[in-house]
């Protein structure tokens, strides 16, 4: 039998490398009709045909870029200085000037590349920011919204009520609590 496994096999390769659809469901048929008599010539058949469908996957390429998106080194040097310069005011004509875009065109590009406008993603980032710092340190939510670039806590307990849903100080009580039970205790 394995003889004739290895004809029949070939025999379903074309020319150019690839199985075509007809010759695979030839395959599969013969697998049907072998597999109460010769379970081990159909499983070897079933092998041989999931290496040559394998065998013909095409690679998986990259994603192609959205038409009016930001290059890849440009959501990298935003990213980059958003994170760099969360405690400070960020321009859109500075994001603009670092990908060599004009203002206008950086906002549409932008909000293709990343779903959302410049100014929504830098409020989202230091609203996270916020939260590690609630997370991380005890210094106070005064310390933390000038730490994330906000004018006061006011402001930060707006900012983060919009986005979280919740005030600074709630959050903040809750995720200490979750710690604190999450927490081993010692004897």
């Amino acid at each position: 039998m394995q003889s004739g496994l290895s004809t029949t096999a070939q025999d379903f390769h074309t020319a150019t490398g690839m199985i075509s659809p007809a010759d695979l469901a030839a395959l599969l048929v013969e697998v049907q009709r072998r597999i109460r008599h010769d379970p081990e010539a159909a499983s070897a058949m079933l092998t041989r045909a999931s290496r040559l469908v394998q065998g013909q996957a095409p690679e998986p390429a990259a994603a192609p870029a959205l038409r009016g998106s930001l290059a890849d080194w440009q959501v990298k040097r935003v990213k980059a200085h958003v994170e760099a310069n969360l405690d400070r005011a960020i321009p859109l004509s500075a994001l603009a000037a670092l990908c060599r875009l004009t203002p206008s065109y950086f906002g549409r590009a932008f909000k293709v590349s990343f779903g959302m406008t410049p100014h929504t993603y830098v409020l989202t980032r230091r609203v996270e920011r916020a939260r590690q710092l609630m997370i991380t340190t005890r210094a106070s939510l005064a310390e933390i919204a000038q730490d994330c670039g906000m004018a006061d806590q006011s402001h930060l307990t707006r900012v983060f009520g919009r986005f979280v849903g919740s005030s600074p100080y709630a959050w903040r009580r809750l995720h200490q609590a979750e710690q604190a039970t999450a927490a081993p205790t010692r004897h």
